[in-house]
């Protein structure tokens, strides 16, 4: 979990500084270019996974966990403006991460376990800052990540895809040409209700009092540029 807080703190803030160096020179340009009322985009990037934890932490006692790589990320987004401020977009994105399992039982064991591929269908509001032909923008949206295992031994080989509830929410700047294309770059983080738990941790203070936390929440990070047309 802190790798992929650590993940989505660095994305955020290199998208946060794009839209200040886009947002500040085009102050000046604010009418250069009125935006359509619909963009298209062809979307690439990376996925940045965490890791999900099989078994309970208690003091020194290691826990399972299952390792997704980090992996690249595509898609396609469209954009429909009703008003210079505001926006709704319909995404799909698509992503495949390495499977890997740690079991503190069996520390040799081979450990590679196939893939998972990752779907995200997403609609998401944005809410945007525009500056001349540079919007910067802050989005939050729900939908339906599809999980598709492609295992090759164990954790459960035959499982099908299955789409689970997810939500995310991000900051981006979108800079609109003179001519038909439109460029854009975004940094989202993700988060999708497992309905398992995937892992607990007990924790015991001082005075001998003992806390439980357990989650079914698994979270991600995403960082994409993007080229489409409008219209």
């Amino acid at each position: 979990m802190l790798r992929i807080v650590r993940n989505v703190m660095v994305v955020l803030s290199f998208a946060g500084a794009c839209i200040g160096m886009a947002a500040g020179p085009a102050a000046a340009q604010d009418g250069y270019s009125r935006p359509k009322r619909f963009n298209l985009f062809a979307v690439g990037g990376g996925y940045f996974a965490s890791d999900i934890y099989t078994g309970n932490y208690t003091g020194s006692t290691a826990s399972g966990s299952v390792h997704l790589s980090d992996a690249w990320a595509y898609g396609a987004h469209l954009v429909f403006y009703p008003e210079r401020s505001a926006g709704l977009e319909f995404g799909w994105t698509r992503s495949l991460s390495a499977v890997s399992v740690f079991d503190p039982t069996h520390p040799a064991q081979p450990n590679d376990r196939g893939n998972v591929m990752f779907d995200d269908l997403q609609i998401d509001i944005l809410f945007l800052n525009r500056r001349g032909p540079a919007a910067g923008y802050f989005e939050l949206g729900a939908g339906s990540t599809i999980v598709t295992p492609e295992l090759t031994s164990g954790l459960a080989v035959n499982a099908k895809a299955q789409g689970r509830f997810a939500w995310n929410f991000g900051i981006g700047v979108i800079y609109d040409t003179p001519g038909a294309l439109v460029a854009r770059i975004d940094a989202r983080y993700r988060a999708m209700d497992t309905n398992h738990q995937t892992g607990s941790y007990t924790y015991c203070d001082y005075y001998g009092f003992c806390y439980n936390y357990a989650s079914d929440i698994y979270s991600s990070g995403e960082v994409t540029a993007a080229l489409g047309f409008k219209f």
